[in-house]
């Protein structure tokens, strides 16, 4: 396993009008943010984190990327399409500002498992995430040549599937042990879970808030309690960039998925 703050780098560069939901399908947007943690973390070295961290400490907050995401499920697989857009801010570092995260897996009893999942950055080479469970193996491909392959002992997640890991059933009362992937690497944690008091344009709404850490890292995912249809996630890493990603949902789907 690598460290989880690898991840940080990835998932800044990356994004998610929500409609009314039905069983098995379900849209949504998102906004990405990032805020700077100050007196943590050492100076970002690389273009495109001094660029973000020099317009977060000017104006406190900054929006990195927005986007869509299209997913189905039918109780035995899944299917999820990301198309995201990043925030002028990375002009410095790559003109083409599309993203593009495609994800497809089988349904647990209690989450996903990614089968393939491929990741498409700017003008970057398509990454490509693979799993062969009747071989106990992970299969990634750099997209430029290179391929490696890993040990599996459990079922993997991809990053853009993650925070819909339990749509479709009640918000987890109980620790969940997951293990994500960001089509480079491979983390493990532990999710406590804990009810809190959230409000969707005024109105009040039962969620409950997935509290997890690795490698000097944190990641937390807020899901509605009916449903575990994600309302938020926050990706912090202050030790090692000093800063905080979240991931906000622009509106929440009325109708409550059912797996």
């Amino acid at each position: 396993m690598t460290k989880f703050s690898a991840l940080f780098c990835s998932v800044l560069a990356l994004a998610l009008c929500a409609t009314s939901a039905v069983a098995g399908t379900f849209t949504a947007s998102w906004t990405y943010t990032v805020k700077v943690v100050k007196g943590s973390g050492p100076p970002p070295t690389d273009l495109a984190s001094r660029a973000i961290a020099a317009a977060a400490q000017a104006v406190g907050v900054v929006t990195v990327a927005t986007g869509t995401d299209a997913g189905n499920f039918d109780g035995k697989r899944f299917g999820l399409n990301s198309n995201l857009v990043g925030s002028n801010i990375f002009v410095v570092v790559d003109s083409n500002l599309n993203f593009t995260r495609q994800s497809q897996g089988l349904m647990g009893s209690s989450s996903l498992q990614t089968m393939r999942y491929t990741d498409k950055r700017g003008s970057t080479p398509t990454m490509e995430f693979t799993a062969l469970p009747a071989q106990k193996l992970m299969r990634f491909n750099d997209g430029k040549g290179g391929v490696r392959t890993e040990p599996m002992t459990t079922p993997v997640v991809d990053m853009a599937a993650f925070p819909y890991t339990f749509v479709g059933l009640p918000a987890p009362k109980t620790a969940q042990r997951v293990v994500i992937t960001d089509g480079k690497s491979v983390f493990e944690l532990v999710l406590t879970p804990r009810p809190e008091p959230w409000q969707v344009k005024g109105r009040a709404l039962p969620v409950v808030r997935l509290s997890g850490s690795a490698g000097g890292a944190t990641l937390e995912l807020w899901v509605r309690q009916s449903d575990s249809f994600p309302v938020k996630v926050r990706l912090g890493v202050s030790d090692k960039y000093g800063a905080i990603l979240d991931q906000d949902i622009v509106a929440l789907p009325e109708g409550i998925l059912t797996r």
